[in-house]
């Protein structure tokens, strides 16, 4: 391929000169078309790239003001949009010094293999011609579109914006995922020479399309989710929509346009009265939500990590990912430690070379979303932990409570129970799941001293019976079953012994079933003791003998909970 382009806005004798001396063609430009990144892009992909050229001639200056140099942006848009002649000679003419160039934006395209600037004359552009054997490589184009060091454009505040717009394009291809926001998203990388610029520097690989399936989360107990973010509209909230209410029915809310004008001291009280006045269970939260946030502040000043806080001082069962730019390993290790129980990085450029980034994200947030909707009912157990706060501790004094109670008892009964919910702080393994069932046991063992009259025993003849405090009712026999062991039945008779101490099996068991107001099944009672004697008595390392589950720390949590609330 030997034939040339040249663009100018009219004809000159020049070209006149060149007729049957070289093979080209010539683009005139119309000089009253106000010169936009619009309009050279659809010049570069709708005639530019038309025709294949080996060598593209471009006037320096051209457009109603000639001292913008809209030459050098024609030619990178030329270097930044995938074509058949992106890698092909490009020069520059001109008859302005180069020195008056050095402050454009554009100018480091002339830095970059095969791009020249030339005089505009006969014999030069006859001679390139001629002798132009040399073109940059497409295997080259990455290497030298690094030598362009574009500045972000003036309109984004930085490279959280950039980053921001260019997740919402990816992530709503990959869901397919429109509205007005994104397509003028969309628009603007198209056309916009920085965004063409970060594609050609990061290629975007094809993105496959993610399946209902994919998209799939598990929940139940109609979950409530709130997302907080000050530009939720600009396309992210279409995106949770399709995942999160149009894919798996979750009811799913926004706050954004809240915020305007808003000072950060306002924004944290709007976002925390929302999240309680509508009793959210899931909070997604951008990190970054006034315009003072993206000062170079310490992070616990950021109005994302006080709102977190915030609401985490009210309830830490209520589950917060936290969804931004970010990626400081210093505000990651903060936001853990604040009690963050998720985190999803949005999507920047250079991500987007690996093909499977952009899916992999998504996945990882439905997964993260997921995780945090199974453990939503740790907030029903802070409630709780406050309820029983404010039922139990005023008991510990005499001289108010009509049923007081030992400071001791309330004070280690509170700490276990405090302390089992910090175990589930950085989420729900099989050992935390064991730790907490184990302390329950304590608690229980705890309330058992408290309900039954363990010190003072009726003695008859040569047997000792005890009793319930409450209502003086005797105790129940249980018997271990001959064939199954380790499972016991309850009796008609009630427990004597001919000893003065109580057995642990049935104290635990009677306990149980008085503060469940006898509402639980043997089976139930037996299969909470029997796991628990399995773990206690083990020889092997624990959390391999036996599986707790999240139903069984539920089941002891609600039985003691009732306890705690009817103990005397």
């Amino acid at each position: 391929m030997t034939k040339s382009l040249i663009i100018r806005e009219e004809q000159t004798l020049i070209e006149q000169n060149l007729e049957g001396f070289i093979d080209y063609q010539t683009l005139y430009l119309n000089s009253d078309f106000d010169i936009s990144d619009a309009f050279l892009s659809d010049i570069v992909k709708d005639i530019i790239n038309f025709v294949e050229y080996k060598n593209i001639f471009i006037p320096l200056c051209f457009g109603p003001i000639m001292s913008d140099f809209n030459g050098l942006r024609l030619a990178t848009h030329i270097r930044c949009t995938p074509g058949i002649n992106q890698n092909k000679n490009i020069y520059i003419f001109s008859f302005v010094d180069i020195s008056l160039l050095l402050n454009h934006e554009c100018f480091d395209i002339l830095k970059t293999k095969g791009v020249n600037l030339i005089k505009y004359n006969f014999h030069e552009i006859q001679s390139l011609v001629s002798n132009s054997n040399t073109e940059l490589i497409i295997e080259e184009l990455t290497s030298e579109i690094q030598k362009l060091n574009f500045r972000i454009p003036t309109n984004y505040e930085d490279n959280h914006g950039i980053s921001n717009e260019w997740a919402i394009s990816r992530w709503s291809e990959a869901i397919n995922a429109n509205d007005e926001c994104i397509e003028k998203i969309k628009e603007v990388q198209k056309n916009n020479l920085y965004f063409k610029y970060l594609k050609a520097l990061y290629p975007t690989n094809h993105l496959s399309k993610l399946s209902p399936s994919q998209l799939k989360i598990n929940h139940k107990n109609k979950p409530k989710i709130l997302y907080i973010d000050d530009k939720a509209e600009k396309g992210w909230y279409e995106i949770f929509c399709k995942i999160i209410e149009d894919e798996n029915k979750i009811y799913f809310r926004h706050l954004d346009d809240e915020f305007n004008e808003k000072s950060k001291e306002e924004i944290i009280d709007i976002s925390l009265k929302k999240v309680i006045d509508e009793d959210f269970d899931l909070v997604i939260l951008d990190f970054r939500l006034h315009k003072n946030d993206f000062e170079n502040i310490n992070i616990t000043e950021v109005t994302g990590y006080q709102i977190l806080k915030k609401i985490k001082e009210h309830n830490k069962g209520i589950q917060i990912i936290i969804f931004s730019a970010t990626n400081k390993i210093w505000n990651l290790q903060a936001l853990q430690n604040a009690g963050v129980d998720g985190f999803i990085n949005k999507e920047s450029p250079e991500n987007s070379i690996d093909a499977k980034f952009t899916n992999q994200s998504i996945e990882n947030f439905v997964t993260t979303i997921d995780k945090c909707l199974d453990n939503i009912f740790l907030k029903d157990f802070y409630n709780k932990l406050e309820i029983l706060k404010n039922n139990l501790i005023p008991r510990k004094n005499y001289k108010i409570s009509n049923t007081p109670l030992p400071k001791e008892f309330v004070d280690e009964t509170l700490k276990w129970y405090e302390l089992s919910l910090n175990f589930f702080k950085n989420g729900i393994n099989e050992e935390q799941l064991i730790s907490t069932f184990l302390i329950y046991f304590t608690i229980i063992e705890n309330i058992s001293n408290r309900v039954i009259e363990i010190e003072n025993p009726i003695k008859e003849q040569d047997f000792y019976k005890f009793q319930f405090r409450k209502n003086l009712q005797r105790l129940n026999n249980y018997i271990e079953d001959n064939d199954n062991l380790g499972f016991y039945r309850k009796t008609g008779s009630k427990y004597k012994s001919s000893k003065r101490h109580l057995r642990w099996d049935i104290k635990i068991y009677n306990t149980i079933d008085f503060i469940s107001d006898s509402k639980l099944s043997i089976e139930s009672i037996n299969n909470l003791v029997k796991k628990r004697n399995d773990i206690i008595h083990s020889n092997s390392t624990l959390g391999s003998v036996i599986e707790i589950s999240k139903n069984d720390i539920l089941l002891l949590n609600k039985i003691i909970y009732e306890g705690l609330l009817n103990v005397i």
